[in-house]
Parts: C-alpha cells; sequence; structure tokens
C-alpha cells in the first residue's frame, strides 16, 4: 500500500517568461524559456532547468526561423489529430513512441534544433521543417518536415522524421479531421520503424465539444 501526493497528473505544470522585439521592417524577434514545475517538491525537470522550451526566433513576411530546444514538427502534427493532445491516459505515443530501441530522444522534443516555419497567410496551406545536431551524441541527429491544410473545418496534415545514424528511427504520419459544428472526427495512421523493427500505428478519435468543456474519446491500434 502506497500513499503519496503527486504533480502533474494529466498535464505538467510549467513556468516561463517570452517576448518580442519589433526590429522595424516587418521584422520582430523572440525568445521563449519555459520549465516543467513539480508542484509537489518545487523541482523543475530532473536533467534540465528549461527543459519544455529555449528558443530565440526571428518573425517577418516569411515565416519564423527558430533555434533551441522545442517540440518537433511531426510531435506537433500528432498533437493537432490527438484529443488528448499526445498527453496523459489517451496519449496515442504510447504505442509508438518508445524509438524502437534506438536510444533516440528526439520524437517529442529536440536539442540544438534550427526550425522554419511557413507564414499564416498561405490560404489554409501551411509547412514546417527542423533540423537537429547531435553534438556529440548521433542518436539525437534529427531532420523533420510537415505539410498541411487547415481551413474552416478541413485539416488535413502529413509529417515525417528521421533521427540517428546508421539505424536510424523513422516516424511517418498522415492525418484527417472535419468539424461538424463542434463534433469533429479524426483519423491519423502512424508507421514508425527501425531496422526491422515496426509499428503501424491507427488512431481514430472523436471529440465533441460541449460549452466550456470537451467530450472526447480515442481508439489507438497497431
Amino acid at each position: 500500500k502506497q500513499k503519496k501526493l503527486d504533480s502533474s497528473g494529466l498535464n505538467t505544470s510549467r513556468f516561463g517568461v517570452r517576448g518580442t522585439e519589433d526590429l522595424g521592417g516587418g521584422l520582430k524577434a523572440g525568445f521563449w524559456l519555459e520549465s516543467q514545475l513539480n508542484t509537489d517538491t518545487g523541482t523543475a525537470d530532473s536533467s534540465r532547468f528549461w527543459g519544455r522550451r529555449a528558443t530565440v526566433s526571428l518573425f517577418g513576411d516569411f515565416g519564423e526561423v527558430r533555434l533551441g530546444r522545442y517540440k518537433t514538427a511531426t510531435k506537433l502534427h500528432i498533437e493537432d489529430f490527438d484529443p488528448y493532445s499526445a498527453t496523459g491516459l489517451g496519449d496515442v505515443t504510447t504505442v509508438f513512441g518508445n524509438a524502437l530501441g534506438t536510444g533516440a530522444s528526439t520524437f517529442s522534443r529536440a536539442d540544438n534544433m534550427v526550425s522554419y516555419e511557413t507564414p499564416k497567410n498561405l490560404g489554409g496551406f501551411y509547412g514546417a521543417a527542423d533540423i537537429a545536431a547531435g553534438e556529440g551524441n548521433n542518436t539525437n541527429k534529427m531532420q523533420d518536415v510537415r505539410l498541411g491544410y487547415k481551413n474552416g473545418p478541413v485539416h488535413v496534415s502529413a509529417a515525417y522524421s528521421s533521427t540517428g545514424v546508421g539505424t536510424k528511427y523513422k516516424v511517418q504520419s498522415i492525418a484527417g479531421s472535419y468539424d461538424f459544428s463542434g463534433i469533429k472526427p479524426a483519423l491519423m495512421y502512424t508507421p514508425s520503424k527501425a531496422g526491422s523493427a515496426e509499428i503501424k500505428a491507427v488512431n481514430a478519435a472523436l471529440a465533441w465539444s460541449l460549452g466550456q468543456g470537451c467530450l472526447q474519446t480515442s481508439y489507438t491500434g497497431s
């Protein structure tokens, strides 16, 4: 029998600072520092302080160029179609997020990353790409790309990531959703592979907006 007090049973509590500076001519610079906060002990991430995000960015008509540690484009793609945002009891990534024994830790977030996101005025089309340096750890070398379309009730997206050298951990995912005035079904197919090991995950989800709340359910099989 065990009695304990835990923090962040669903989403992690967080602490952060961020800001932007107008450089003129349509350019802006920004920074974002964000840490996990364990409210039961007062501690942060066990391995780093700004573990959730530590980035500097340059914004303009060309989109955004971002440097530092943040979520990968592939993880952001998956969060958009998992009604639980890849967090908590219904987290879809529990099926395929273990890097298949490669030791890669860049599926969710990556260090030393250079990222690009397209501007918001492309008629619903968008894209993003990341590249991360291993800096002494080849299992953390990563490249990924995402392309999508979101306009009105329609949202479709595809993403691909490759991590490491030699036996690479590769994740592909394609997904779509349609919002029927508050009732939104989504379907996502995510094969992941490392050498001969492979998982093909299919996720079917439904989110139903109810005033300020939301009823959501999903099924993931492989």
